[in-house]
């Protein structure tokens, strides 16, 4: 899952909404038997996610400093790497857990998943999540922003196996 602020005219949504929507799909996600990891910048993953509910889930912090002053099982230090065969800046990461490992070891242990589509989450947890991006549809007085809310609330719809309405 990857957190990064939205600052749509000039606001960003509030903690409350950050912490219940990455609860919900982080669960969903390991509940369909996937790997759920965090990726948010060192200020937002401390301010606006609830880190004592999010603890179980693996987490990777984007940090451009000589040091990342915090705990983390993969560190992005810079964006401004080099990598032979590649023109331009690229990402740099530093991991201290081999989610490589980690991730063999579920793949074992993961059904072969029926024919049919399945649904990543409950439609009562997309129920919730939607509810919450209403909220925040709203409150906004941002066209961008709106549509934006508009296009997660139907990413979650899928998810949960329902059809989008905003499309």
């Amino acid at each position: 899952m990857e957190f990064f602020t939205w600052i749509f005219c000039a606001h960003s949504w509030p903690v409350q909404i950050w912490k219940k929507a990455a609860a919900a799909f982080l669960d969903a996600i390991e509940k369909a038997g996937y790997f759920a990891m965090i990726y948010a910048g060192k200020s937002f993953s401390e301010t606006q996610l609830d880190e004592k509910q999010l603890k179980p889930y693996a987490l990777w912090v984007a940090r451009y400093n000589s040091y990342l002053g915090r705990d983390a099982g993969i560190w992005q230090c810079t964006d401004k790497g080099k990598v032979n065969g590649i023109s331009g800046n690229v990402d740099m990461n530093l991991a201290y857990v081999n989610y490589a490992a980690l991730n063999n070891k579920m793949v074992k242990t993961i059904p072969t998943p029926p024919k049919e589509e399945k649904k990543l989450m409950k439609t009562e947890d997309a129920n919730k999540i939607i509810c919450v991006l209403q909220g925040r549809w709203n409150a906004s007085t941002c066209q961008d922003e709106k549509k934006e809310v508009g296009r997660l609330a139907d990413e979650v719809r899928v998810a949960a196996g329902m059809k989008k309405v905003n499309s």
